[in-house]
């Protein structure tokens, strides 16, 4: 089966983003992921991105373009389509096609998918010699809080992606892992290609220095990180830190928590137990998401549902202690990785942050990656 690697090798290549709006993020980040591969690739290398993109790189090899990508025709495109069943207008991409088509670019690669991601792949298999490569970071959509329309326009343009990977020779699909690719698709991977994501670059260093044994030392730091949703367990977090105040009162000093992430929760449950606890409910630049990942002791992924996680492979390259439950791709991820430890079940969450903090040995190998 083919790699990633094995289809950019030699070829024109091109990475398209779309969905990404800014310079920062989650999805922006695993584009810069992928660029750090850039030093073994021979030829040139483009960016289609939107307007809003200004992405700098030393590499001589890249090449930012941003005038071919019209991010709101392909979004009125796709609800004209999946709503009113009104088939995409060509001239949309004229543009885009005649950039690929001049460029004699071999593969694209899109890093992220958005609701219009379909209807751009449909006009991209019809470009003779050019294979496809799209980065389904989740395979089966979670259940976030997204609007019925959303919902709905996302629904109908995973359909059609599954259906034109079975039919197009020149596309594939990458996920993480078959084990969180849809069951009915899974005696079916001609054109799938299972590879976990290269994992970010660090772009800081650590700025505190933490002994849980030392009174002295600051206070031991959990943390929780990323887009909040129900699926991501966060109140599974809060649990068993309440039950630790309650059976091992005699950490609650030695303990500090972070929580960073847009989204609904219940703050005032948090800022009430006997903890230290910072809460960032916004957006964080990147360099200060980074700063805030470094610092930590101890990253909790208490997902009751995922597929991967881009926290966790910016955890591993900051070489966190890292919690997780077994789902989606995560143990694949962090399964064979110094101090990471993988829960089969959520219940042992609050014994399992009590005996790393209480076990020297486990401890002084935290500290010794550390620094």
């Amino acid at each position: 089966m083919n790699t990633i690697k094995d289809i950019y090798k030699n070829k024109r290549l091109a990475y398209m983003l779309p969905g990404v709006s800014m310079n920062s993020g989650g999805m922006y980040q695993y584009f810069q992921a992928w660029t750090n591969e850039f030093d073994d690739f021979p030829k040139e290398i483009f960016l289609i991105s939107a307007d809003a993109i200004k992405w700098k790189n030393k590499s001589s090899k890249f090449t930012l373009s941003n005038n071919y990508f019209k991010t709101k025709r392909f979004f009125i495109s796709a609800i004209s389509h999946h709503i009113l069943k009104i088939r995409p207008f060509s001239f949309n991409f004229r543009g885009l096609i005649e950039f690929i088509e001049e460029n004699k670019i071999d593969v694209i690669h899109i890093v992220s998918i958005t609701i219009y991601a379909d209807i751009i792949i449909e006009q991209l298999i019809k470009i003779k010699g050019l294979e496809i490569i799209l980065t389904m970071h989740d395979p089966v959509p979670h259940d976030e809080r997204r609007n019925f329309i959303t919902k709905f326009l996302k629904s109908k343009s995973y359909q059609k992606i599954y259906k034109m990977a079975k039919e197009a020779n020149n596309f594939f699909i990458h996920v993480h892992s078959k084990s969180i690719l849809p069951e009915s698709y899974k005696s079916k991977v001609e054109h799938f290609i299972f590879q976990q994501h290269p994992l970010p670059s660090p772009k800081v260093i650590r700025s505190r220095q933490t002994s849980p044994l030392n009174p002295g030392s600051s206070k031991f730091r959990l943390g929780f990180f990323g887009r909040i949703e129900q699926y991501k367990g966060l109140d599974n977090f809060y649990k068993a830190m309440l039950s630790i105040s309650i059976s091992n009162p005699e950490l609650i000093n030695r303990i500090s928590l972070i929580i960073v992430g847009r989204g609904k929760f219940n703050k005032a449950e948090w800022l009430d137990l006997p903890y230290e606890c910072i809460i960032e409910n916004s957006f964080v630049e990147e360099y200060d998401f980074h700063q805030m990942i470094a610092d930590l002791d101890l990253l909790i992924l208490p997902y009751t549902n995922a597929t991967q996680s881009g926290v966790a492979a910016l955890g591993l390259s900051y070489k966190l202690p890292i919690i997780a439950t077994a789902v989606g791709a995560i143990p694949e991820l962090i399964k064979e990785k110094e101090n990471c430890y993988i829960l089969n079940n959520i219940n042992y969450l609050d014994s399992q942050i009590v005996d790393i903090l209480k076990n020297s040995e486990i401890n002084s190998n935290i500290i010794n990656s550390k620094h």
